[in-house]
């Protein structure tokens, strides 16, 4: 399925600017992708109305589903495993980060290359992009009606899997007592200079926003944080990495599923849901058009949103979307938590001021 090295990565906010420029291209026909310049958009597959229960004897002599997914690749393994004893029907899949999926199909979609059956990123915005380009069908799960309103296409184009709440973690030998912080106003005190790690803005920015926009001052308090000199890096992962050695003890803007498992597994980490409340990102599934394997495709998007699917989703510290699942170990109801959602749109319309004055505040 092609090779990332071999593609020129995007950044969050460069992905954005693309998605900005499609949706405009949607209105006139022309589309922009990355590298190029405007030109005139490929003739889509026809788009059909919502595609009607999958056929199991079809889907398994159509033996192969093809995933682009986003997800921890040990919770797609898990996932895909019990799948295949069941159906005999193999799942492969490309693996990347979310704004290297979207680069990648998005791309190939504009190649008329379709090789994509199923997507699941953990990035909405795409998705909707995606949705109006005639470039998924829309489907109803067989367990569509558990999941909430919010948490899905209202015309059925998508509906999330799983859910990743911004938290805070820390090495509990490193950071005790009163110096856990409780939550993001903690964040500013200058007692936490040179105590933090978080991932490069660029890659942050809708989380990072929507955190922003929902405290008191909030752009004042970032600049307060930037004063304490957070190290910055590439990844989730090696955020952890560098709070369970104790390198670095804090993380912020952290993935609750990154702590959850390494404190799972006896590492010396813990994490802080912010009592003033977090952003919560969710990953979902689409359909895609003109998919190869259609009655496999539908089929393991009925596997993954139902009951099995999600109940190895938790296993893998990921919550479910669906209220009557249980979270996953160690950590608390979704009930419980004050969760704001990133305002897409808005982030749409503004990404280019609301990236600079991030940048701003952190550097001071």
């Amino acid at each position: 399925m092609g090779n990332l090295r071999n593609q020129e990565a995007m950044s969050r906010r460069d992905l954005l600017k693309t998605l900005a420029v499609a949706w405009l291209a949607i209105g006139t026909g022309a589309v922009f992708t990355p590298g190029c310049g405007s030109q005139q958009a490929p003739a889509a597959p026809a788009q059909s109305a919502k595609a009607g229960k999958p056929d199991i004897d079809a889907a398994k002599k159509e033996g192969v589903v093809s995933l682009y997914t986003s997800l921890d690749t040990a919770i797609v393994d898990s996932i895909i495993a019990p799948f295949k004893q069941k159906y005999g029907i193999d799942v492969k899949y490309y693996r990347a980060g979310a704004r290297d999926v979207a680069t990648k199909i998005l791309n190939e979609w504009d190649a008329k290359q379709y090789n994509c059956d199923v997507l699941d990123v953990s990035d909405v915005p795409t998705i909707k992009v995606m949705q109006q380009r005639n470039m998924l069908v829309p489907y109803l799960a067989a367990t569509w009606d558990a999941y909430p309103a919010d948490m899905k296409d209202k015309d059925g184009y998508w509906c999330a899997d799983r859910l990743t709440q911004v938290i805070i973690g820390y090495n509990t030998k490193s950071v005790t007592g009163a110096d856990v912080p409780k939550g993001w106003a903690d964040l500013a005190d200058p007692k936490y200079a040179g105590k933090f790690v978080m991932q490069e803005p660029s890659g942050f920015t809708a989380r990072i926003y929507t955190v922003v926009a929902n405290m008191k001052d909030g752009w004042t308090w970032l600049a307060n944080v930037g004063k304490n000199k957070p190290k910055y890096v590439q990844t989730v992962q090696v955020m952890g990495q560098m709070n369970e050695t104790g390198e670095i003890p804090i993380s912020i803007f952290q993935n609750d599923n990154i702590m959850a498992r390494s404190k799972s597994t006896g590492k010396p980490v813990d994490l802080v849901f912010p009592q003033e409340g977090l952003p919560t990102e969710p990953g979902a599934l689409a359909y895609m058009a003109n998919s190869a394997h259609p009655n496999a495709a539908r089929l393991f998007i009925d596997w993954w949103l139902g009951d099995d699917g999600q109940k190895l989703n938790v296993a893998g510290f990921k919550y479910s979307p669906r209220p009557d699942m249980d979270p996953p170990k160690g950590c608390p109801k979704l009930s419980t938590l004050k969760l704001w959602q990133e305002d897409n749109d808005y982030l749409q319309a503004n990404l280019n001021d609301v990236a600079d004055k991030i940048t701003k505040a952190l550097n001071g």
